[in-house]
């Protein structure tokens, strides 16, 4: 599947023992480019003591990802029932590939409220800040393999899978009780033929991703990347 300046929002996946992609749910590739997948949902619920309920991807699910210039906000995952198995990945999850140059905020799950990536996935140049998970990560849930492309703001960074292996300079994470406020503004229509979230003045994800060349040569609304001498992280560049 290939997903070009699109807009994916208000969608729900309903399961009794399990639900997942509440957005968008796949057994193949998915490439997302410029789109934004926004507001969605997956919810499992049953009431059997005997099996649980789990939900994965709110936004997305599926094995394997090459995403790029996208923005993820405001999906949720949720398990619930008698017997609660969990929700994770709420933002987006999968096993395999890679997510750049995107933003991950305002999500929730039970964990990994932001982000659930395999051991086979990379991330570079991306925001994951400003998600909520009140069992584990609140922003992000990697297993061991995960690899960091460097330059990536993760708001909170304590959860599963420790630091990213291949560690690259340049990532801004924090583990604790001081998370980094990466400073977004609501989603909103900013240019372009899909909303993003813009970065505020003061945001810390600015000149963030280092010198020239970019991850993208442009953002997800078209504008050419760098603005001024260094690259923000993230969906939206700064003018």
């Amino acid at each position: 599947m290939t997903l070009t300046q699109s807009v994916v929002i208000d969608n729900k996946a309903l399961g009794g023992t399990q639900a997942e992609g509440g957005g968008i749910s796949g057994t193949e590739v998915a490439r997302i480019d410029r789109s934004t997948i926004a507001h969605n949902k997956a919810i499992a619920s049953n009431a059997l003591v005997s099996i649980a309920s789990i939900a994965s991807g709110g936004g997305l699910r599926v094995p394997q990802a090459a995403i790029s210039n996208s923005t993820f906000s405001g999906n949720t995952a949720q398990a619930l029932g008698v017997a609660v198995g969990g929700a994770s990945g709420d933002g987006l999850s999968f096993d395999e590939g890679s997510i750049v140059a995107s933003t991950v905020a305002g999500n929730s799950a039970t964990s990994g409220g932001g982000v659930q990536l395999g051991n086979l996935a990379e991330m570079g140049s991306t925001i994951v800040a400003g998600n909520s998970a009140p069992f584990v990560g609140p922003d992000r849930v990697t297993l061991p393999g995960t690899a960091t492309l460097g330059r990536n703001l993760v708001g909170n960074g304590a959860g599963y899978g420790g630091v990213f292996v291949h560690a690259v300079a340049g990532d801004k994470v924090v583990t604790g009780a001081a998370p980094i406020a990466a400073k977004l503004a609501a989603l909103a229509a900013n240019g372009g033929p899909t909303q993003t979230r813009a970065l505020k003045p003061v945001s810390p994800a600015i000149d963030g991703a280092g010198a020239k060349p970019c991850s993208t040569t442009t953002d997800q609304r078209g504008v050419r990347r760098p603005q001024r001498a260094k690259c923000d992280i993230g969906a939206f560049e700064r003018s």
